[in-house]
Order: C-alpha cells, then sequence, then structure tokens
C-alpha cells in the first residue's frame, strides 16, 4: 500500500513533464479549450487525490505513534533527551 503511495506521484509528476513538454506537439494531450477534456486536465485532480491520502495516512500513523505512550513518559523522555543535549 505504501509503496503506491511512491509510485503513483511518481508517475503523475512523469505525466506532468509529459503534458508541458509534448503538449504542443501532439494535441491530444496539450490542455484543452474550454468544452474539452484531455489527459491534461486529469493531471492536477489526481495529484491532489494523491497528497489527501498520503495525509491521510502519515495522520493516521501520527495518531498511532502519539497515543502509544503516556503523556507523562513521553515528557519525561523529552526532558532527560533535553538534559543530555544541553550538558
Amino acid at each position: 500500500m505504501y509503496m503506491s503511495m511512491i509510485v503513483l506521484p511518481m508517475l503523475n509528476v512523469q505525466v506532468m513533464v509529459l503534458v508541458d513538454d509534448a503538449g504542443g506537439a501532439y494535441p491530444h494531450i496539450d490542455h484543452s479549450p474550454w468544452n474539452g477534456c484531455t489527459l491534461a486536465d486529469f493531471v492536477m485532480p489526481f495529484f491532489l487525490f494523491i497528497v489527501g491520502v498520503a495525509i491521510a495516512l502519515a495522520l493516521k500513523v501520527f495518531k498511532r505513534l502519539v497515543f502509544s505512550f503516556s503523556t507523562t513518559s513521553n515528557s519525561l523522555i523529552s526532558f532527560k533527551n533535553f538534559v543530555t543535549i544541553l550538558f
């Protein structure tokens, strides 16, 4: 699952470059006029979808990490690390 979250943005960026570079030469991948839809019109919404899924997964992992330790033990560990770095 997480591997697909790496591959999909890479593919999306490659399509962005393709649309930007070859869009003028091939009308099927160039931005369409107001009344049409081409490949270039799907790049940005797909990218935003991937970003939203990645944020949801990251918050899920972050929430699991934060609530796996008690607040007191986190505070003590942080204070101990602070003192160790200081001295």
